[in-house]
């Protein structure tokens, strides 16, 4: 399930901005489950202000590590 408020807090986005969910997909490699996402931000006026590309992933085995990762483009 993706989760763009918690998203958006962790990247450091204001709640007047809105992130637009564009792709998703779900990458199961060597004992991790990541979601690949990607968003369009805009303003409060509904202008175009940057796309992200989020990765947000979780251990399948303890400790069950958790991973957050984001970049503008």
């Amino acid at each position: 399930m993706i989760k763009i408020e918690e998203h958006k807090q962790k990247m450091g986005i204001g709640s007047d901005h809105i992130l637009h969910l564009i792709s998703s997909e779900i990458k199961s490699i060597n004992g991790n489950d990541t979601d690949k996402i990607r968003y369009r931000e805009e303003n409060q006026n509904g202008e175009f202000v940057a796309f992200y590309i989020v990765e947000d992933g979780i251990s399948k085995y303890p400790p069950f590590k958790k991973v957050f990762h984001f970049e503008k483009e």
